[in-house]
This record gives C-alpha cells, sequence and structure tokens, in this order.
C-alpha cells in the first residue's frame, strides 16, 4: 500500500508541473520596451507608476510543490477514512467527529489558507517558500504513509 501511495505522490508530483508559453516572438522585444518607457515617461507620474514591463515569474517547482500539496491532502482524507474504516483512532481533534464532509472542509480550508500564506511569502522570500512547502509536503507524505499502516491492520 505504500507503494501505491508513493507511486500516487510521483504522479502528482509529475503532472502538476506548470506548462511555460512564451508572450515574445522572435527577438529581445526591446522595440516595445522602447516604445512603452517613451510613453511612460512622457505620461503623468499617475500613470507610469502603474506600468510593469516583466511581470515576476513564479519558480516551476514552486506551482508543482502547490498541486502536490493539495493532492496530498486529498490522500490524507482517504486515507484517513480507510484508517478509521479499520478500527484506527482519529488524533486530530478537529477532526474527530468522522465526518467526512466536516474532513473535506478542514482540509480544503487549512490546505487554501497554506496556499495563500506561502503564495504571500514567495513575493517576500522565494527560497523560504520552497522550503516551507516543501517540508509540509513532506509531513503531509508521512501522514499519508502512517494512516496507510493504520488502514492495513
Amino acid at each position: 500500500m505504500f507503494c501505491r501511495t508513493a507511486v500516487i505522490a510521483l504522479v502528482i508530483a509529475a503532472t502538476a508541473t506548470p506548462c511555460v508559453a512564451s508572450d515574445e516572438t522572435k527577438g529581445s522585444g526591446a522595440p516595445l520596451k522602447a516604445a512603452i518607457s517613451r510613453i511612460t515617461t512622457n505620461a503623468e507620474p499617475a500613470l507610469a507608476s502603474w506600468a510593469v514591463l516583466e511581470p515576476e515569474k513564479r519558480p516551476a517547482a514552486l506551482t508543482t510543490l502547490y498541486g502536490t500539496y493539495a493532492g496530498l491532502q486529498v490522500l490524507d482524507v482517504v486515507s484517513t477514512h480507510r484508517a478509521l474504516g479499520a478500527g484506527a483512532r482519529e488524533v486530530n481533534p478537529l477532526m474527530r467527529g468522522n465526518s467526512m464532509a466536516a474532513m473535506i472542509g478542514v482540509k480544503a480550508a487549512a490546505g487554501g489558507a497554506t496556499i495563500y500564506f506561502a503564495e504571500r511569502m514567495w513575493k517576500k522570500n522565494k527560497v523560504g517558500a520552497i522550503v516551507v512547502m516543501t517540508a509540509l509536503n513532506g509531513a503531509s507524505a508521512l501522514i499519508v504513509a502512517r494512516n496507510q499502516q493504520h488502514a492495513r491492520r
């Protein structure tokens, strides 16, 4: 069962990689940048303040970690449900009601909040956001593996 969980986690990680397309055509885009620069320097300062020439690109690793984290949360719900069915008891006090809807709601809210705060962290500390999401993915994978062990008993 652990092998199956590991394979599913690897498939999620492999398929969550974003597709990246270039907005620029051949060349460096220098004529366009020069035109925008001329327009913004001649415009009022208030108009020039909103112009962004090159938006900051999110690393592909972070987007992959978000997808993997979401997949691991789904696996956690499924494996917890199977472990409870096999006679295990829930340790998390928020999940003790044994209600599948409550479990899904709490997991969705917590997962969404985690990704939201990691995204905010990325804007200030790119490496830190990747490290935090990697650690959370590792912890979630360990929880899923532990649930699978309890489900087999």
